[in-house]
C-alpha cells in the first residue's frame, strides 16, 4: 500500500490525510472511511488523486469486516498485529538457535505455549500441567 496518498500530496498533507483517514476508522469503522473519500472526491481533485483514492477504497473494502477498531479497543482487544508478529518472531528465533534440535512433531507444541503465554490463558495452562 503506497502511503504517500493521496498521489501528488506534498509530505505535511498526506500527513494531514492520513490521520484524518485514523480518525475516520476510528469514529465510524467502513463507513467513516467511505464519508472521508467522498469529501476528497467532492473536492474535485486531480485524476491520480482519483485513482490513488479508488485504490485506497479497493483495499479496505477486501478487510471492512475487521475495521470494528472502536468496538475492539473498547473491549480492551488490540487492533494491531506488532505482538503476533513479535511472538512469530521470537518463536523463529528459538527454533532457528545455533545448535538447537527440533523434531517437526514438537515445533506445533511450542508453537501453541507462545500463543498460550501471550493471551489470558497462561495460568490455566500452567494449573492443567502441575
Amino acid at each position: 500500500m503506497d502511503y504517500s496518498f493521496p498521489a501528488g500530496a506534498d509530505g505535511a498533507e498526506a500527513r494531514a490525510f492520513l490521520e484524518r483517514g485514523r480518525a475516520a476508522l476510528l469514529e465510524g469503522d467502513w463507513s467513516g472511511l467511505c464519508q472521508l473519500v467522498n469529501a476528497e472526491y467532492a473536492q474535485g481533485d486531480t485524476e491520480p488523486r482519483r485513482a490513488a483514492l479508488e485504490k485506497l477504497v479497493g483495499y479496505v473494502a477486501k478487510h471492512k469486516s475487521r475495521l470494528a477498531y472502536r468496538q475492539r479497543l473498547a473491549v480492551g482487544q488490540t487492533i494491531g498485529s506488532g505482538s503476533v508478529e513479535g511472538w512469530a518472531k521470537t518463536l523463529g528465533l528459538r527454533l532457528k538457535a545455533r545448535g538447537a534440535r527440533w523434531r517437526h512433531k514438537n515445533v506445533a507444541g511450542m508453537s501453541a505455549l507462545f500463543c498460550v503465554r501471550s493471551g489470558s490463558q497462561w495460568p490455566a495452562c500452567w494449573s492443567r500441567a502441575s
